[in-house]
């Protein structure tokens, strides 16, 4: 192989790979049954999507003071 040839390999390589992944795709539908015939046991439908939002707490504030601050008197 030279360096000629390795474009036309790598061709040839992209199109059988192409083809081996649409005959994949192509007969996985047999393989893979339809709602009906796994009597509803279809796993998405069974997933919770249900979600609540979390309760938010009010933040804890500190004491606040009230004696007045007396002047010259630390």
């Amino acid at each position: 192989m030279g360096v000629k040839q390795t474009t036309d390999v790598l061709e040839k390589g992209t199109w059988i790979f192409a083809a081996v992944i649409g005959l994949l795709c192509l007969t996985s539908s047999f393989f893979i049954g339809n709602s009906k015939a796994n009597n509803g046991n279809n796993i998405l439908n069974n997933i919770n999507t249900n979600t609540t939002a979390p309760t938010q707490q009010k933040p804890i504030q500190a004491p606040i003071n009230t004696t007045p601050v007396q002047p010259g008197k630390k």
